[in-house]
């Protein structure tokens, strides 16, 4: 299914499922797609502007690399050198239909040409995922963006899910005072 950041749904998938892959460097690359990684390919299909995708995981990154068959992807990731990556996003800013998947959710400026973000997977802290949004909302860049989280229907996402949003209410507790609705 398909969440914003803050849990609201924009049209989950009843019918959805996904396999848990194992993040390791022995996974292999010629395995079929999860329901997941079907499933976006079709919300690409769907959108003909770019698009910026975080991932936690190299692996997962790379298999997405090699599934996105009808656009240009432009890698960010931890081996790519801090200098040349201004000018993959640059590349990027370029490519109306381009698609930027990354692992690393600071650090990166310029990718504010883009109105979507795909958080294919969650992060165990609900910063680190403002931190994603982040790379995207800029002064300067779209007004409108749609951020949406891809969780499948396995018991460990939702699992997460709810470790997020419980780590997110008490640090607004603890800074604000108020818990979030």
């Amino acid at each position: 299914g398909y969440y914003d950041m803050f849990g609201d749904s924009l049209g989950r998938s009843d019918t959805m499922s996904s396999k848990v892959f194992v993040s390791s460097s022995s996974m292999r690359m010629d395995i079929s797609p999860s329901s997941k990684e079907k499933e976006l390919l079709v919300l690409l299909e769907n959108f003909d502007e770019q698009v910026v995708i975080m991932t936690e995981y190299k692996i997962e990154a790379l298999r997405l690399e090699r599934l996105i068959k009808n656009r240009n992807v432009y890698m960010i990731n931890g081996d790519v050198k801090k200098e040349i990556r201004p000018q993959v996003v640059n590349e990027f800013n370029k490519d109306p239909n381009g698609v930027v998947i990354s692992t690393i959710a600071e650090g990166i400026d310029g990718l504010q040409t883009s109105q979507i973000l795909i958080n294919f997977d969650l992060c165990w802290t609900h910063t680190k995922m403002i931190q994603r949004l982040g790379r995207i909302e800029r002064i300067g860049g779209q007004s409108n963006i749609l951020s949406m989280i891809m969780l499948s229907d396995v018991d460990f996402d939702w699992r997460l899910w709810d470790i997020v949003q419980y780590k997110k209410e008490l640090s607004d507790v603890t800074i604000d005072g108020v818990k979030s609705t």
